[in-house]
């Protein structure tokens, strides 16, 4: 099969379960071939690929005899310079330099890879790209990646190391969540914006410190640090999202201090409140969940202050 010139992209499950395909020629111009785009395109033999061609989508091939004979050539599969695939990849693994951009899932649950050593040459790493790669003890993440994205190194629960560099400016959702045993973890000044369950349920680490850079952190970003006691959030964070604190000894002990707990004019939680309560006017903003569940409210004063008020901000009150 031949597709026209003129294509740029191929779109999810294209050709998803063509099981008569046995050999395709991409043309010049295509730039992505999105998910589960051949997938269990089992007789699929031959696939001819231009220079054009820089992004994979997860399981893009999964299923066709293609893929199958490049795992007996290569435990790492690479195309134009993206690392699509891994195979037997156990131990320590390095990634050659031709190597430009890691792909979606290319390590997913790669249990027995200890360690991975990523060249300067890498600057994407794609969703769940080390997801669930549950051996995995430390890694540094190369200068010139601007994006930890979606569930990069989600549930790596034997990271204990991780370096990341001044290029980041977005740390996104999951990207980190699950990693119990993390010791260690330093956010650059470069970083913008932390997604939803960023780091959330970490173990071992006591405080945290949010550079000036950050100007919103998702909900969840760090529920259910057991041992945090310490947060320092810098006056540049305007957007705090629903339960970012939520079991944690910081906020039980800031709960303590004022049932009202309110950081940069946002008000992030109240859920210990009793009774009637009135907000003060230099609170601008309720946050998401801020009184989510909380049984002893009974009246609440909003000023004129406030312009906005989160998604849930007062869910399963009675």
């Amino acid at each position: 099969m031949t597709i026209p010139d003129g294509v740029t992209s191929i779109g999810e499950f294209a050709f998803s379960g063509c099981t008569g395909l046995t050999e395709i020629t991409i043309p010049d111009g295509v730039t992505s071939i999105e998910r589960y785009a051949f997938y269990g395109c089992e007789n699929l033999t031959k696939i001819t690929t231009p220079d054009s061609l820089i992004s994979f989508g997860y399981n893009a091939f999964w299923g066709t005899q293609w893929l199958t004979t490049k795992h007996e050539e290569t435990p790492l599969l690479i195309v134009n310079g993206v690392l699509i695939d891994w195979t037997t990849c156990t131990g320590s693994v390095t990634i050659p330099d031709n190597v430009t951009s890691i792909g979606e899932w290319a390590f997913f649950y790669c249990e027995k890879l200890t360690g991975i050593t990523i060249p300067d040459s890498v600057m994407n790493i794609g969703w769940d790209a080390f997801s669930h790669c549950t051996s995995l003890t430390e890694i540094t993440i190369p200068y010139g990646v601007i994006s930890i994205e979606e569930s990069v190194f989600y549930s790596c629960t034997s990271l204990t190391e991780i370096t990341i560099p001044n290029s980041v400016t977005n740390i996104g959702p999951n990207a980190f969540d699950y990693c119990t045993k993390l010791t260690n973890i330093t956010i650059p000044n470069s970083v913008t914006s932390i997604g939803y369950d960023a780091f959330c349920a970490w173990e071992s680490l006591t405080e945290i410190t949010i550079p000036d850079s950050v100007v919103s952190i998702g909900t969840a970003a760090f529920k259910g640090w057991k041992s945090l006691t310490k947060v320092i959030i810098p006056d540049s964070v305007t957007s705090i999202g629903s339960f970012v604190f939520d079991d944690t000894p910081w906020l039980t002990g800031k709960q303590k201090e004022n049932p009202l707990v309110i950081i940069n004019e946002i008000l992030i939680d109240g859920k210990t409140c009793a009774g009637s309560v009135t907000i003060p006017d230099s609170v601008t903003a309720i946050g998401g969940g801020a009184f989510y569940g909380c049984a002893g409210l009974t009246e609440i004063s909003i000023p004129d202050s406030v312009t906005s008020i989160g998604v849930n901000a007062f869910g399963d009150t009675p």
